[in-house]
């Protein structure tokens, strides 16, 4: 009995320290945006925020890939300044000196019928610019937050109720 206790409140621990690190960087997100994109075709957004920004696309199914541009405003394979093409996250370092707005691409390689992705835009903490973001113009979120705190919340009661399931059998 009480090596069930102990595989359960370790198990508990791991889940709450997993929570605090996923509210922490979701917290520290300027926008998070989670769309999808058919196969070929892109999805556009427009970005107004100044100083240093991070861009941290990831793919949760299919194969998204990012692409930036400062004078272009429908970046894509063809036509970018920045860009991260991975199968895997992507990433990209938007710098201060950009000129604003900065079109986002972000396209849906042809491989999937659909790519499903989450953006998350942050500021990028690693530049020396960042000093003065309080003066800096912001557009309103690109999305609701609200369903990645629903889904991290179901993430967790899940988690949780297959830990007692495991504790009762």
């Amino acid at each position: 009995m009480q090596l069930i206790f102990s595989s359960f409140v370790s198990s508990l621990l791991f889940l709450l320290l997993a929570l605090q690190h996923s509210l922490a960087d979701r917290l520290s997100a300027l926008y998070t945006v989670s769309e999808k994109v058919g196969a070929g075709n892109h999805t556009h957004i427009k970005l107004y925020d100044k100083g240093p920004i991070r861009l941290v696309l990831e793919t949760v199914s299919g194969d998204a890939d990012l692409y930036v541009s400062d004078s272009n405003s429908q970046p894509g394979w063809m036509d970018y300044d920045l860009q991260s093409g991975t199968c895997g996250e992507d990433s990209v370092v938007v710098p201060a000196d950009m000129k604003r707005p900065v079109y986002i691409g972000i396209y849906g390689h042809p491989s999937y019928d659909v790519s499903v992705y989450v953006l998350r835009i942050y500021p990028d903490v690693n530049e020396e610019s960042v000093r003065g973001r309080k003066n800096q113009q912001r557009t309103p979120s690109p999305s609701d937050s609200r369903d990645d705190e629903e889904s991290l919340l179901w993430t967790v009661f899940v988690g949780i109720l297959k830990i007692l399931l495991d504790v009762l059998v």
